[in-house]
């Protein structure tokens, strides 16, 4: 069959963490506004459902829950499928990237019947749909047909480190060593959520100590609550709820840098993931701020998110590098172990 040796210009390796990490992150979200969503129909009136027809409110929330039952069960499918994927591609294991495989050839032949239908702006999407789908069924059929011919062969240490070598992955931090940015990276965040703390606890504290007219007050001189007309107490429980997220995202972030500050010290490879999903999910959802038509948030979503891609890189070299240096130490510990019991390795002589 038809196979590539890349994935555009990078290593068809890259291309599988690519495709995997892009619908996990990409489900998770889907998974997590699909939620708000549900409880906003539940808490939502029957008059606001029926829209004044004649349907029982009771069969259109039955309706709408089974719908979002279905929608849910498939995104976790989603999300299984795109983690076997990944940790497919990082064990080069055949067998479980074929599942995500198999579902980009279901996509790409049922976007082809997309184009039969008489709508101009539905047939370009659909060729677009089948050119995306097919050339991710080529790139994941590339990976699985590598993968199986490798279990033919017997694999070593070194073939992984050259297939590593490979991979997206940076020597240094600007012109500092990994190490240096990582631990710049963990020092900025931490003190930056720790700031993010104080403050948020004096807002808290600011809105305790105030009344219900005198957050009406100050909350009208935006335009966004002037229209609402909601009251000044269920605006303070609003401003709570909102601050006490975010001093849980505050209180979260300062902990995962503090894991990639010791993680950095003590070579650990587990402490320095958490700040690296971060990162990663920071540069998607910055890119997410193109979609919008504004000029200056283009920008500032663009800058973003090439900043927090490019430490998402800095992090996972990082990563990787920690890693590899533990399961070579694993590797190579029982074999001076065994030679030491067969002679062949001898503790030097104590003076």
């Amino acid at each position: 069959m038809i196979t590539v040796e890349r994935f555009l210009c990078w290593d068809l390796e890259v291309g599988g963490l690519a495709i995997g990490w892009f619908y996990f992150i990409c489900s998770i979200i889907s998974c997590v506004l699909l939620a708000f969503g549900a409880a906003g129909v539940l808490f939502a009136d029957c008059q606001t459902l029926t829209n004044n027809q004649d349907v029982s409110c009771g069969a259109i929330r039955a309706g709408i829950f089974v719908g979002v039952l279905i929608a849910f069960l498939i995104l976790l499918l989603f999300v299984y499928l795109a983690r076997l994927l990944i940790n497919g591609t990082k064990e080069r294991n055949d067998s479980r990237v074929k599942p995500m495989m198999i579902v980009f050839g279901i996509f790409a032949v049922l976007s082809i019947f997309g184009i039969f239908s008489l709508q101009s702006k539905k047939i370009a999407s659909s060729i677009l749909s089948v050119i995306l789908y097919s050339y991710g069924f080529v790139v994941l059929f590339s990976l699985y047909d590598r993968f199986r011919m490798e279990h033919n062969f017997e694999s070593d240490l070194l073939v992984r480190s050259e297939i590593l070598i490979r991979m997206i992955t940076v020597d240094k931090c600007l012109c500092c060593g990994l190490e240096t940015g990582a631990l710049v990276i963990g020092w900025l965040n931490l003190i930056g959520n720790i700031l993010g703390v104080i403050v948020i606890a004096i807002s808290l504290f600011g809105i305790f100590v105030s009344g219900c007219d005198e957050i009406k007050k100050a909350a009208m001189q935006d335009e966004t609550f002037k229209d609402l007309g909601i009251d000044g107490c269920t605006l303070r429980i609003v401003f709570v709820v909102a601050l006490i997220v975010g001093l849980i995202l505050c209180i979260a972030l300062a902990s995962f840098s503090y894991l990639l500050i010791q993680g950095t010290k003590k070579r650990n490879h587990v402490r320095v993931k958490p700040m690296m999903i971060v990162m990663a999910i920071g540069a998607i959802l910055s890119f997410l701020g193109l979609l919008t038509f504004n000029p200056q948030e283009m920008v500032s979503s663009a800058i973003s998110g090439l900043i927090y891609a490019y430490f998402f890189v800095v992090l996972f070299s990082l990563y990787e590098i920690f890693r590899m240096e533990k399961e070579r130490g694993m590797t190579l510990q029982p074999q001076y172990q065994a030679s030491a019991q067969e002679g062949y390795f001898q503790p030097p002589p104590k003076v």
